[in-house]
């Protein structure tokens, strides 16, 4: 059986005077893009059984606006993934239980950009805030999780209505 991955970027979140990045929150535009995004995900019947958050607040902030429209995933908040490079999520991935059929991943940049691109071997020119890629995996297990062999199905860019254009 084939897998489903969802790989989301946070949505948009303000640099603050600190420069904590980790404790940054979302934006009140962050907030209402993941805000059109849970209806997109209603609406494309989006119901991931899995999901990996980094540990950062406006990646749980992001969740937060969402959880309400997933059917009660299993959620991890792996250390690991707070600003990971494209090989530790790939890791991560490989080493999902194959219990679960389709995962969200949601993260930070470049790590996101990265991955798809590792993933299905197309480079999206830019990966804003709020994107939402949807990629099939053609892999019976997470184990067998290849390198360019996935379809990028479809792309949902925060602040477009979700319609990737």
């Amino acid at each position: 059986m084939a897998r489903r991955l969802y790989i989301l970027r946070h949505a948009q979140s303000p640099m603050l005077p600190s420069g904590d990045d980790f404790n940054r929150p979302l934006s009140q535009k962050g907030c209402d893009d993941m805000a059109d995004l849970a209806k997109t995900l209603r609406e494309q019947d989006i119901a991931p059984s899995c999901v990996f958050c980094s540990p950062a607040k406006r990646t749980r902030q992001t969740l937060d606006i969402l959880l309400p429209d997933l059917p009660d995933p299993a959620i991890t908040f792996p250390e690991t993934l707070y600003n990971a490079p494209a090989g530790v999520l790939y890791e991560l991935l490989k080493n999902t239980d194959d219990k679960h059929h389709s995962v969200l991943l949601l993260g930070h940049n470049p790590g996101m950009h990265q991955i798809v691109a590792f993933l299905t071997g197309e480079l999206l020119p830019a990966y804003q805030p709020g994107t939402l890629s949807v990629i099939e995996c053609d892999c019976n297990n997470w184990t067998g999780l290849m390198p360019e062999a996935n379809t990028l199905n479809h792309v949902f860019e925060a602040g477009h209505g979700g319609s990737g254009e």
